[in-house]
């Protein structure tokens, strides 16, 4: 085998395994993304009426596959104007369970309706920034 010819194998050998570990490392440095959420909770288009001692929490339960390098599950306390803030939360499908306590009235107010292993919302998580509007009375069971 002459001299240049060996030169080009010797070429696009380096260069195919330099794109090969490239690809490598860049691999494990990108992983699933992660997005900051906002969101409001409705009943009929209106703020969940919560007393003085209540609390309404929503949280995303992942249907994704589980992931041990990543937090499956993200919660906020809803405001009392219905508002909500997730930071960090990736992206991909959750079913939404939606809680009201309150100290006078029991643990659960909506008795299971948005629990976590039955909650009929569903939810696609896609983009940073993202406005997710619940209004109760539209979910059915």
């Amino acid at each position: 085998m002459n001299s240049g010819v060996r030169n080009v194998l010797q070429t696009l050998c380096c260069a195919t395994l330099g794109v090969m570990l490239l690809e490598l490392v860049g691999g494990c440095s990108s992983g699933p993304a992660k997005v900051d959420i906002t969101g409001k909770l409705l009943k009929d288009g209106q703020p969940l009426q919560v007393s003085k001692t209540g609390q309404v929490t929503v949280r995303f339960i992942s249907q994704e596959p589980p992931d041990v390098e990543k937090e499956q599950n993200k919660s906020a306390t809803v405001d009392p104007t219905g508002s909500f803030t997730i930071k960090g939360i990736y992206v991909g499908k959750y079913r939404v369970a939606v809680t009201q306590t309150d100290a006078y009235r029991g643990p659960d107010v909506m008795k299971g309706t948005f629990g976590t292993n039955n909650s009929p919302i569903f939810r696609d998580v896609a983009s940073n920034g993202q406005f997710i509007e619940i209004d109760l009375a539209k979910e059915k069971q």
